[in-house]
């Protein structure tokens, strides 16, 4: 399959186990539903997310919970805990990161290869609060990762 230099998800309305190798809820430990991903991406792949994206934090996993979607599967599960519904862009990345930080003002950014997760709050405002210089800094730092 093809292979990309880097990816970035702007606070994503997607299950924060998606990427996940084991999603911790599912005794059967199968990976999230993008897991393979992954090995096709040989640098960066960054993840922001913050607690100001209300229909990620909220709205997001009343209707994964009713779909009974976990992890990006179809499972018909809707007797977990809320943990196994949330959202990436609400709550940040549900698996082992090799890299965690925080999206400071004025902080140089420096970015490896790996899944990289951002915490936006402060910068980050709402669902639709990617629109500044410091996240356009982070999209450029990951695409420039060689």
């Amino acid at each position: 399959g093809m292979v990309i230099d880097s990816l970035t998800l702007l606070q994503g309305a997607i299950s924060t186990h998606c990427l996940a190798e084991k999603i911790p809820q599912l005794a059967d430990g199968q990976a999230g539903a993008y897991h393979a991903v992954l090995d096709r991406v040989r640098g960066p792949i960054v993840v922001t997310y913050t607690g100001s994206d209300y229909p990620l934090r909220f709205a997001f996993p009343i209707a994964t919970k009713a779909g009974g979607y976990v992890g990006e599967h179809p499972k018909q599960k809707r007797d977990l805990k809320v943990e196994a519904y949330w959202a990436l862009g609400a709550k940040g990345y549900g698996g082992d990161p090799k890299q965690v930080m925080k999206l400071n003002a004025g902080k140089r950014l420096s970015l490896s290869k790996g899944l990289i997760a951002v915490d936006g709050d402060g910068i980050i405002t709402g669902h639709n609060g990617i629109y500044n210089e410091r996240v356009a800094e982070l999209i450029w730092a990951a695409i420039s990762v060689k």
